[in-house]
């Protein structure tokens, strides 16, 4: 993904574990990491997560459904 005000380019990768929930992890080309959890929705209905950065900041996303 593609960070807002070009602040850099992040790679992740995730692990759905039971009941729609599941880990993710990212690493940024600026130095930036974090990692928390998620819920998905189902199929085609996308996800939200939380976390922290690599400083111990709150992370957290929106991903929309197909």
């Amino acid at each position: 993904m593609t960070l807002p005000e070009q602040l850099g380019v992040c790679k992740g990768t995730y692990l759905m574990t039971e009941n729609h929930t599941g880990v993710w992890s990212i690493a940024c080309n600026n130095g930036m990491s974090a990692s928390g959890t998620l819920i998905a929705y189902g199929s085609g209905k996308g996800s939200s997560g939380e976390g922290l950065d690599e400083d111990g900041n709150p992370v957290k996303f929106t991903m929309g459904g197909r």
